[in-house]
């Protein structure tokens, strides 16, 4: 579908994606000015749990030296690390676990983050269609040059990168954004719920990231040619696509289980509950990104179940130019609903943080 701006004629993605570029820079500045003017720094150190092997039957002298961990080491601590004895062929070990560092997250530019890399990654889209048709045109003139064949004409402007792109259901810079951008948002939600330990948050980093990249091998295994679809293909895309949410649900179960321990742990002991904005975060963005995931589960069955070639003398297959979806050619109207999801998960995400965090700094989140 084309929308007037002016005298020229534009596809409806490519202002929507230009709109949306605009706002999520508009929001990564607003928040950036927030969290300068009011010197906000919530941070907080990832550790990880170690085994430390120590010998037995080290010297009392050497044990007494190290009394300040001797608490540590007690039934009676508050959060006790029991030595467990074991006999080996290579003498008597004591086993126990210790924390060490690895770094610290600040929430501030893990929000700032996200809304960068969308305006950016959504920015340059219409660059890279011109230097696409720059360079298609470039290395035309002088590979006829060279062999003296004739120049093929310039391609149009309405075949811009980008909406070649929707038109083949292709847009691979979208889903490499993601598995930054929705990455970046989990670390983000992980460390609202406190979620510190190293292990976790790379294990929900990675799931998450490799959701992204499954939806995007899935739909380049889905790419419409102009032969239409390689239906061998099929099989192999819905199992990638089926990974992407037995990914998606591990990420947002080991979520989901961190927040509901902490909300029961409140019911046993003196605590509260979470404030309502974290459950608005938590059930929130898992209602976003479920969507994503129903986004691309619906775009999968109209190409492997609707999108048909035309049948000589019988009215024409598939659904993507003739037949409209909310007034739109169906592959433009599932871009819009990438585009519009991501935006509006990330604002959600940022008002709320900002809103309950940045605006009071004293939070320890």
């Amino acid at each position: 579908m084309k929308c007037a701006c002016g005298k020229k004629q534009r596809s409806v993605v490519l202002v929507c994606n230009a709109v949306a570029a605009a706002l999520h820079a508009g929001l990564f500045f607003a928040l950036l000015y927030i969290v300068y003017a009011w010197d906000i720094s919530l941070e907080r150190p990832l550790r990880q749990k170690i085994s430390v092997w120590e010998n037995a039957n080290a010297s009392t002298a050497a044990t007494n030296a190290a009394a300040v961990d001797a608490c540590m080491h007690s039934a009676q601590c508050a959060i006790p690390s029991l030595k467990v004895n074991v006999t080996t062929t290579d003498g008597d070990f004591n086993i126990y676990a210790k924390e060490v560092d690895y770094g610290s997250l600040s929430l501030p530019w893990l929000v700032l983050s996200f809304s960068l890399l969308s305006a950016v990654f959504q920015g340059l889209r219409p660059f890279m269609s011109a230097f696409e048709r720059c360079s298609q045109s470039c290395f035309k003139k002088i590979c006829c040059a060279c062999c003296g064949a004739s120049r093929a004409a310039r391609p149009p402007r309405g075949s811009a990168y980008l909406t070649q792109d929707v038109m083949r259901g292709v847009n691979s810079s979208r889903f490499v954004e993601y598995s930054a951008s929705a990455t970046v948002m989990i670390i983000a939600i992980a460390f609202i719920l406190n979620v510190s330990a190293f292990e976790t948050v790379v294990a929900l980093a990675a799931l998450t990231a490799c959701c992204q990249l499954c939806g995007l091998v899935a739909e380049l295994l889905l790419e419409k040619s102009d032969k239409g679809y390689i239906e061998s293909l099929f099989p192999a895309a819905w199992l990638l696509h089926g990974i992407g949410w037995v990914q998606m649900g591990a990420t947002f179960w080991l979520v989901l289980l961190r927040f509901q321990q902490s909300a029961a742990e409140a019911n046993r002991g003196n605590g509260v509950a979470p404030p309502l904005f974290v459950y608005a975060i938590v059930y929130g963005q898992l209602a976003f990104f479920s969507s994503f995931g129903l986004v691309q589960f619906g775009d999968f069955v109209h190409r492997t179940c609707y999108d048909k070639p035309p049948t000589a003398g019988k009215t024409p297959g598939g659904c993507c130019s003739e037949r409209k979806c909310l007034g739109c050619p169906s592959r433009e109207c599932v871009e819009l609903c990438y585009i519009s999801l991501s935006l509006s998960s990330k604002v959600l995400l940022s008002v709320l943080v900002a809103a309950n965090l940045f605006l009071n700094p004293n939070s320890e989140a």
